[in-house]
């Protein structure tokens, strides 16, 4: 899912959510690309990120110029990851061996209570066209 924003001085500003193997999986994350010329030409994508599946980014610029990004995190691919790894290699549906690792060092990158930590609605904001941003803060 992707949103776009027009700036007031005619900028396009996209998010998105990018970087999946999967509709679910750990690697879900905010990606934002901008275009000066109506769509034209693209710069980006750069990386507006947590550690956990990011989904459904949203923006918008306020009234002052400030763009805002939302977006959720989800843990969805913690349950086809527990399938996967209680497979044995000669059982169908068994995942090619680089998939489930790849998998694993996505999920160990947090301890369960971090990633706890890191469900919810989030929101990010930056005052200077998207060069700098502030930390992830709750979006409620």
């Amino acid at each position: 899912m992707a949103t776009l924003a027009r700036r007031r001085l005619g900028q396009l500003v996209v998010v998105c959510s990018g970087g999946r193997e999967e509709h679910v999986c750990p690697f879900g994350r905010v990606e934002m690309m901008v275009s000066d010329d109506m769509g034209k030409t693209w710069v980006g994508p750069g990386v507006l990120d947590s550690t956990i599946d990011d989904r459904d980014a949203g923006v918008i610029e306020t009234a002052r110029g400030t763009l805002l990004v939302s977006t959720f995190t989800s843990l969805a691919y913690e349950r086809p990851l527990q399938e996967a790894e209680k497979r044995k290699p000669s059982e169908a549906g068994t995942w090619p061996t680089e998939r489930l690792e790849r998998w694993q060092l996505a999920h160990h990158r947090l301890d369960a209570a971090q990633r706890q930590a890191q469900l919810g609605q989030w929101m990010i904001r930056s005052t200077d066209g998207g060069v700098t941003w502030s930390a992830v803060t709750p979006a409620w």
